[in-house]
């Protein structure tokens, strides 16, 4: 309770497991205690380990100010969100696998506009969540790492900017969601790194700043799930991907994407078009 900054090392060679039950009703006198790792002061999680967190009552981690992953492997699964910092949520490295009930990764703080952030510096994430992937009060950032979202309803949920200066983020929306697939309710911009979304058409949403390469949002006729998705240019790939769920829209940026003629196929479907701006939209 008094402490500044709490440290989880993971030994190397560890696994270690966490595990809550279905319900209780504990206060530290300022806040619940809702999840099955909780600090009320900044957390920090790093070591060359492993833990296993199973959230059954509410949430995975939570910690109520910072809460900062350096490394370490670590597979977890909550009824609801999977890690939640209030001030912020700062991924630096390690492996990731959530399963969430509701999101799969949130930064709460709506009272401080520095605050509120979901920053992904590194590290590898493969996130499947009922409701939205990465939901910040503010910003959300990512400079590296590899990310994999799986998400009910949006991706990058910002009620701030969304922000990507390199890594990879694959997103896989849900068609009939009534959410777009890259929420930002400021401004959506992207520099560098490679950014592969597919969801619902209906509520297409597009990047607001684009440079280094071309960001193109693609709409076209329901797909079923596992149905190719390819961009070649003069015969060259440029992007492939086998989206596992059902989708109408492709959202794309990589630096390799720019102006000119491009092929889009669809399992056996083709069609050409010409890209003539850093923020296309195919009509």
């Amino acid at each position: 309770a008094s402490a500044k900054q709490v440290n989880l090392i993971l030994a190397k060679g560890t696994q270690n497991i966490l595990s809550d039950g279905t319900s209780y009703t504990l206060s530290d006198g300022t806040s619940n205690l809702d999840a099955a790792l909780f600090s009320r002061s900044d957390l920090y999680l790093s070591g060359e380990g492993s833990l296993t967190v199973q959230g059954n009552c509410k949430h995975g981690i939570v910690s109520k100010d910072d809460l900062v992953i350096t490394s370490g492997r670590y597979h977890i699964q909550s009824k609801n969100v999977a890690l939640e910092g209030k001030d912020c949520v700062t991924i630096g490295g390690g492996n990731f696998t959530l399963k969430a009930g509701t999101d799969g990764i949130r930064a709460t703080n709506t009272e401080n506009p520095n605050k509120g952030e979901v920053s992904v510096q590194g590290g590898t994430l493969t996130v499947t969540a009922g409701n939205d992937g990465v939901q910040a009060a503010t910003n959300i950032t990512v400079a590296g790492g590899e990310m994999t979202l799986t998400a009910g309803q949006s991706g990058f949920q910002a009620q701030g900017a969304y922000r990507q200066t390199g890594g990879k983020v694959t997103l896989f929306g849900t068609v009939g969601s009534g959410k777009a697939l890259l929420n930002a309710k400021t401004a959506a911009s992207i520099e560098g790194g490679t950014f592969l979304g597919f969801g619902d058409h209906t509520k297409a949403k597009h990047f607001t700043n684009a440079k280094g390469g071309c960001a193109l949002l693609l709409p076209f006729a329901n797909q079923s799930a596992n149905t190719p998705f390819l961009l070649t240019k003069d015969g060259n790939q440029v992007v492939k991907a086998t989206p596992t769920v059902a989708y109408s829209l492709a959202l794309v940026y990589t630096p390799a994407l720019t102006t000119g003629e491009y092929t889009l196929t669809l399992g056996n479907k083709t069609a050409g078009f010409t890209v003539n701006t850093n923020l296309f939209t195919l009509q």
